[in-house]
């Protein structure tokens, strides 16, 4: 099982955190001038017989003011499909789809957000204007937010950014 262990120190003007995992062969420490702290810890350990690694990403906020962690994030180790996700927690509240670049380059990610669990599951970006959904599409990050991060659907304006979740198909700007 694995523990983990926070520590924030100030230096001013920074805040330096390190957290520690047990067997954790991978630390990163490092300085932020933002209100919160974004850490990511990775643990990586090649298959046996294998050159490649496999591991877990782990990405924590923390708001440098009260030193509390709001918000956890994880970024799979093994492909976790949309559907998979939809099963378990029931469908979004909504979505957001960000586009970007010109006609002959267009780049799109996409965000799923369920309001109750204060959950956002962030996309891959994808080399198009349009983002076709199945449930076999893979996630790339979960994010859990405490209430002060989170964007509720009642926080918003429904419109080219921001959409009611209408199932698996197409979407574009």
């Amino acid at each position: 099982m694995m523990a983990a262990y926070c520590q924030v120190s100030r230096a001013q003007p920074l805040v330096y955190m390190e957290i520690k995992l047990e067997r954790l062969r991978w630390i990163r420490s490092f300085p932020c001038w933002s209100k919160t702290v974004f850490l990511s810890v990775e643990k990586r350990t090649a298959p046996h017989g294998s050159a490649s690694p496999v591991g877990i990403s782990v990405v924590v906020q923390v708001d440098k003011a009260t030193s509390i962690v709001n918000g956890t994030g994880v970024y799979p180790s093994v492909p976790i499909a949309l559907g998979e996700i939809i099963e378990k927690f029931g469908e979004p509240d909504f979505v957001s789809l960000q586009a970007e670049g010109p006609a002959e380059a267009p780049t799109s990610r996409m965000s799923l957000f369920w309001d109750e669990l204060k959950m956002t599951v962030e996309m891959p970006q994808i080399d198009s204007h349009i983002y076709a959904l199945e449930g076999t599409t893979t996630v790339e990050m979960v994010i859990f937010w405490d209430e002060a991060q989170y964007i509720d659907s009642n926080e918003i304006s429904f419109g080219e950014y921001y959409r009611r979740w209408k199932g698996y198909g197409g979407c574009q700007p």
